[in-house]
């Protein structure tokens, strides 16, 4: 369960999948008779397809079955679970690293990518090279242990707010998405987060806003070393260049590697997720997939986008179907 479920925003979820829309009743349902494990997502395909899903792959002796060990379900994040406008957060947080200690740094004004956020201009964080991110997570915080670390990001997304909802950071998580987080591993998924986003920024707050451990988490990743005391204590240190891009196709492999399975559910919102989702699909086998659009400016943003590769998916593969944000879900985020 969440630790804390934060404010949810209406989103756009396509759904891939190849399970028939036929409810099964479950041998162990985890959920009491009546109650709906969803209460946030209204009645329509997506919702239905989602508890058809769940329940012929936990129906032991039903033809669709699934075993435990084999429930896999991955989830990416920025866009997916929480807000993603108007920055990606590991990259607002890098940026005002960098903007604290700029008075300390007068060459950071004429060196990029520093000079940008030194001047003010916080758009650059919108498009910014995760080369040039992990460089400014690293002057910004490189000299922190990785505790230090996690205890500064999970302080930070408690205070900062996000300027265009003018709401705390982590309360910006949509709740019909937290309660899929729920009900998933209600039913015995192991649920990973699998995000584009810095492996161990998303480490430190997994736990306390997700209600995902730490270890269930695959993002980008930085250079690391063992550090040797002068007492003779090791420690891990953060180097600061990049490792590994965890995005599009390589999503997939960072999924075999750290799980050695297949998922059979995926979450995404974008092209950057389209290989995972699609993977949960593919070769016949049993898969859902759910693509979350954003097209509610009223309570979150607009900017509704079926991804190239994703519309097309839509248009030819009857086994994708279209939930959106405005129209799927009855609130978006949980009350503050």
């Amino acid at each position: 369960m969440r630790r804390a479920i934060a404010p949810v925003l209406l989103a756009t979820t396509l759904v891939v999948g190849a399970v028939a829309p036929t409810i099964a009743q479950s041998s162990s349902p985890a959920t009491p008779t009546g109650a709906d494990p969803l209460p946030s997502w209204l009645p329509g395909e997506p919702k239905d397809r989602i508890l058809s899903f769940v329940d012929a792959v936990t129906t032991e002796g039903g033809a669709d079955f699934v075993p435990v060990e084999e429930r896999l379900a991955v989830f990416d994040i920025d866009g997916t679970l929480w807000a993603e406008r108007p920055f990606y957060l590991d990259a607002l947080w890098g940026g005002e690293g960098v903007a604290a200690l700029a008075a300390e740094h007068p060459e950071w004004a004429d060196q990029l990518p520093y000079a940008p956020i030194v001047e003010g201009d916080y758009d650059v964080l919108k498009s910014i090279a995760q080369t040039d991110l992990m460089r400014m997570l690293d002057a910004g915080y490189g000299d922190m242990t990785e505790e230090e670390w996690a205890a500064a990001v999970l302080e930070w997304l408690r205070t900062s707010v996000n300027a265009d909802l003018g709401r705390p950071n982590a309360s910006n998580t949509y709740l019909p998405m937290m309660e899929l987080l729920d009900y998933l591993e209600a039913n015995d998924f192991s649920v990973y987060l699998v995000t584009a986003a810095e492996e161990q920024f998303i480490r430190a707050v997994a736990d306390d806003i997700f209600g995902i451990p730490p270890e269930r988490v695959i993002g980008n990743t930085m250079t690391r070393s063992v550090a040797t005391a002068e007492d003779g204590s090791v420690s891990i240190a953060r180097e600061g260049s990049p490792d590994w891009a965890n995005e599009r196709e390589t999503k997939m492999l960072s999924i075999f590697d750290v799980t050695g399975r297949k998922p059979i559910f995926a979450a995404g919102n974008s092209d950057g997720d389209y290989w995972m989702l699609k993977w949960a699909t593919s070769d016949d086998d049993l898969g859902l997939s759910i693509l979350v659009l954003h097209d509610d400016a009223e309570r979150e943003f607009d900017y509704a986008r079926i991804p190239t590769l994703g519309g097309a998916a839509l248009e030819s593969d009857p086994e994708w179907v279209g939930v959106s944000m405005k129209d799927a879900w009855s609130t978006v985020f949980a009350e503050q």
